[in-house]
């Protein structure tokens, strides 16, 4: 086995230890500021059409490990990667694959809606009562 299967095995068990790609990516994004704060950072960074496409009708456009880096800024991203005992660049690259389609179901009229969300921080809607 080459040395990228191994690295691929290895996270895959580790991601398989953390409960999922999503799970984990949802943790993650909770260090990064929540669904909305990385999709703030995303479109700051020059994505706002890729998210547009997660908000929209219609296909999800990819979002690049690169991309996501920028976004979450490099220092962060690498103190994110150490917290889950990974590289950076798969972090990063396991972000860019599942953060579109979690952004996708949690945005099903065009807008994130925060209580599905909550999970990966996405904070409350002002239109919600107060309990």
């Amino acid at each position: 086995m080459s040395i990228f299967g191994n690295l691929g095995g290895m996270l895959g068990d580790f991601i398989e230890q953390h409960g999922g790609a999503e799970a984990m990516a949802q943790n993650a994004l909770q260090q990064a500021g929540g669904v909305q704060g990385i999709v703030g950072k995303l479109q700051g960074a020059g994505y706002g059409e890729q998210v547009q496409s997660w908000l929209g009708a219609g296909p999800n456009q990819p979002v690049t490990a690169d991309g996501i880096a920028q976004a979450i800024g490099h220092g962060k991203l690498g103190e994110m990667a150490q917290h889950y005992g990974v590289q950076p660049d798969q972090l990063s690259g396991l972000l860019a694959k599942v953060l579109p389609g979690l952004v996708d179901r949690l945005s099903p009229g065009g807008t994130l809606e925060p209580h599905l969300g909550q999970n990966a921080q996405a904070p409350s809607s002002p239109r919600d009562p107060a309990s």
